[in-house]
Parts: C-alpha cells; sequence; structure tokens
C-alpha cells in the first residue's frame, strides 16, 4: 500500500473513516453550540466542501485545546482540517495583551500554515449580536412576557451596549480573580448598577494578592487604550466591544437587562433566514477553500 493512502486500522473510529472518505474539509470547532450555529444555521450551504465538527466528537476534548488535538489528529489521519478558536482562548492563558489587542490581524498572521483560526470576538456566539432590527426582535418575541414592550423593543441596542460598557469596567477584577485561580460565575453582577458593581470590584482587588493587582492594574490600562478608540456609531461600535466582552456574561446581563428568555437560537433563526453568516467566519472559510482548490 502506499505510504500516502491510510490503512483503516490508522483510524480511531468510524468517525474517522467516513470523514477520510468523503474527501471534505474538516472545520474543528471548540463545542457543540458551535457546530450547530455553523452547521445548521451560517453555513449549511458549504457542507458541500466543509464538515463542520465538535472537538470532542474528535479529540475526546472539548475548548481550544481540544481544537487543536482535533486538528492534529485529523491531519496526521490524511484528513484535511482547520480549527476556529475562540478569542477567549488569551484569557485561559493569561495573555492580557493579545486578549484586549487593538490589531486584530496580529492575531492570525497565518492561518492556513498554522491551520489554527483566532476568532475577533470573544465567543462564537458573540456573533448573533449586532446592532440591528435583530435586538428589537428578540426582546419582543422572546419577551418574558411577550409581546415585549415597546420601549424596551426601541431601546434594545442601547441597553446591550450599555452592558457592555458594564462588563468592560469589571474587566480587571475578572482578571484578577482568574490570576489567583477562582472563577466567577457567568451570573455575576447581572442583575447590579454600574456603582454596585465598581464597590465589589474595588473592595476585591484592594484585598486580593500582589501578582492579582498587578494583572488588574495591567488590564486597566489595556482597557483604557481599548476605550480611547471606541467607534461613535452603535453598529461599529458593538462590533468593537464584543472582542473585549466574555459572551456569556452578557448574554446572562441581557437576560436580566432586556427581561428576554436565554435563547440564542432566535437570534441565530434570524440570521439564518436573512442569509446573513458572520462576515468574518466566511472569509476565512473562503480563504481555506482557495487554498485547497488553487
Amino acid at each position: 500500500m502506499s505510504e500516502n493512502i491510510a490503512s483503516f486500522a490508522d483510524f480511531n473510529s468510524d468517525v474517522q473513516i467516513a470523514a477520510h472518505q468523503t474527501g471534505l474539509v474538516r472545520i474543528v470547532l471548540e463545542g457543540e453550540t458551535d457546530r450547530i450555529l455553523f452547521c445548521r444555521y451560517w453555513f449549511s450551504h458549504r457542507q458541500d466542501v466543509f464538515e463542520f465538527v465538535d472537538a470532542a466528537s474528535v479529540s475526546g476534548a472539548a475548548g481550544c485545546t481540544g481544537v487543536l488535538n482535533g486538528v492534529t489528529t485529523s491531519r496526521a489521519q490524511g484528513i484535511p482540517a482547520f480549527g476556529i478558536v475562540d478569542r477567549d482562548t488569551h484569557f485561559r492563558q493569561k495573555n492580557w495583551e493579545q486578549l484586549f489587542a487593538l490589531d486584530t490581524a496580529s492575531f492570525n498572521p497565518d492561518p492556513i500554515g498554522t491551520f489554527i483560526y483566532i476568532a475577533s470576538r470573544w465567543e462564537v456566539e458573540a456573533y448573533l449580536l449586532e446592532a440591528d432590527q435583530r435586538l428589537s426582535d428578540w426582546v419582543s418575541a422572546q419577551h418574558r412576557k411577550p409581546p415585549g414592550p415597546e420601549n424596551l423593543c426601541q431601546r434594545a441596542v442601547e441597553i446591550v451596549l450599555q452592558a457592555c460598557d458594564s462588563l468592560l469596567s469589571a474587566a480587571a477584577y475578572f482578571a484578577g480573580k482568574h490570576e489567583q485561580g477562582e472563577a466567577v460565575n457567568a451570573g455575576a453582577f447581572c442583575d447590579l448598577n454600574d456603582a454596585q458593581i465598581e464597590k465589589i470590584c474595588n473592595t476585591h482587588l484592594a484585598a486580593c494578592s500582589e501578582n492579582a493587582k498587578s494583572v488588574a492594574a495591567k488590564v486597566a490600562n489595556l482597557i483604557a487604550e481599548v476605550r480611547a478608540q471606541l467607534p461613535s456609531n452603535d453598529v461599529d461600535r458593538l462590533a468593537f466591544l464584543l472582542r473585549y466582552i466574555d459572551t456569556k456574561r452578557l448574554f446572562k446581563r441581557l437576560v436580566h437587562k432586556l427581561e428576554v428568555q436565554e435563547n440564542i437560537w432566535f437570534l441565530a433563526t434570524i440570521m439564518m433566514r436573512e442569509r446573513r453568516p458572520p462576515h468574518e467566519l466566511d472569509t476565512f472559510l473562503s480563504r481555506v477553500e482557495a487554498h485547497f482548490v488553487s
């Protein structure tokens, strides 16, 4: 047998054998929610070229480490594969300069060569949010007592931007906690106003370790640079902020502030019906496809 042709003995599952036989380019994603968004809502029309899988189905582990392992395993078995990881991989690795970098081009100097693409937004779910009519529709249809109040629908974009700003103000606190190995529940602060959040953050940071204080101070400086570059119009401002805001925390806060059900699939359905997949991710997939065509 030629050394370029894989034997079935080289594969560790029927899934791997099937993938090799289809000849599709595999895109390894961090989790099952990501896979559903890509496969069903955003890029169903591209499944003649791509096979979208969650990392755990290939490597046994989810998250950014699972993506890397999944890509490595797939390519070793002759399956062309690339991975997409969330920007928050830099949070987990405590890489603060990259996490809050203003130039997102620095994330992916050569994604085709490294086989891994780092998304510019904190998590893939952040691409569901845009400063447009979909937020008003979300509040109207997904309000706890539908239809949502007209005033709340009209202020949806404003409230989302305010929620982003509140969480951005707490970024140094979250970084300090992470430096000390302390997890903060995703729902923390969701029902607090800015003054209450500031008080909690200041009290904690005053009592934390010197290492945590140093990290918090560094992140506070980086956030100041981010704020100095905030775009003026709502559409660009929200897109910019979603790079630096923990998406899970944001959705928890929006569930409280907008009084909506915690249902991201309504937003995904709007995007699917309007045939508006995330431009950034679509562009990356086009680059990958062109690489294999050329």
